[in-house]
């Protein structure tokens, strides 16, 4: 019986959240609205920090770390000790003494011929790392390797790409809360509008000692179904941005690494879904929650 019971009001909570969007078009596009712009502007800012962050780790990742070996060591031997260091991108690329002068040759040819018979080129490793904070640790711990003879990379380099990393990541989060806040405050007040025009409806549930929390349940459920509909067009949004606009953008700026992958979008889609319900509950919950609690402070 219980059960019955709560499921009718569940199914009449339901029916009247789905009447108050249609009693007020309007006042649900206001919000609707409002939430897709905040919603596509933080998927916007989303997806370009996950890009920065591909190219930031695509350049970090290209920057090598050349290890020149002495003389007589095992060129094979030395890669697979490089290899097992943790934060080495594998493989590594092995060049011969041979393979380094002929390299050298193709922009100075003279010395092909100068050098046949002594060859001064010693062996060379080139190491990538997984992560730019690793290339510190990596070139340290090569250093270390017997039969390691000279280390080159450019530490500073990494740490300023890291910083720049950093930065966007900083910047993002702050603009990403802001923006986030500014909606909820608009929305709060938008619903609370809606709530207001509702306040005959209201009293009746009340007079008849409906409680709260079922007072606030249309309410909620239409802001479950305000935020599934500005995330389903948010994400809409972003998809034709990375399928239209986006290739023209790669080409224009083909010197750099931009990613090319949709997979992005779907954390991203993901997480507005989240953002856009979580707003959503939160708006109707305030709002409701402020007018009942003011309706009752003048009641008494």
């Amino acid at each position: 019986m219980a059960a019955s019971h709560l499921m009718g009001q569940l199914t009449y909570a339901f029916k009247q959240g789905n009447l108050n969007i249609i009693r007020s078009p309007f006042m649900s596009l206001v919000v609707v609205s409002t939430m897709t712009i905040a919603l596509t502007t933080l998927g916007f800012l989303l997806l370009v920090i996950s890009d920065l962050n591909t190219v930031s780790d695509t350049l970090a990742t290209q920057l090598k770390i050349v290890v020149f070996l002495e003389d007589q060591q095992d060129l094979d031997r030395m890669a697979s000790d490089i290899e097992n260091i943790g934060g080495v991108k594998l493989p590594v690329t092995k060049i011969t003494r041979a393979q380094a002068l002929e390299n050298m040759s193709e922009t100075m040819p003279e010395l092909k011929e100068l050098y046949k018979e002594d060859n001064p080129f010693p062996a060379t490793v080139e190491v990538e790392v997984t992560h730019i904070d690793r290339m510190q640790d990596v070139g340290d711990q090569i250093k270390d390797l017997p039969g390691t003879e000279d280390v080159q990379f450019n530490p500073e380099l990494a740490q300023q790409l890291e910083q720049v990393q950093s930065g966007i990541q900083l910047v993002g989060s702050i603009l990403a809360g802001i923006l986030i806040l500014a909606t909820l405050a608009i929305m709060i007040n938008t619903i609370q509008l809606a709530v207001h025009q509702r306040k005959q409806e209201i009293e009746i549930m009340r007079l008849v000692g409906a409680p709260h929390w079922f007072v606030r349940l249309p309410f909620l459920l239409e802001g479950i179904a305000f935020g599934i509909a500005a995330a389903g067009v948010s994400s809409l949004v972003l998809l034709f941005w990375r399928v239209v606009p986006y290739p023209q953008i790669q080409r224009w700026f083909s010197f750099l690494p931009l990613p090319t992958s949709l997979t992005p979008l779907l954390g991203i889609s993901a997480l507005l879904l989240g953002t856009g319900l979580i707003m959503g509950l939160a708006g109707s919950g305030l709002s409701v929650g402020r007018y009942l609690r003011l309706e009752f402070k003048d009641e008494h």
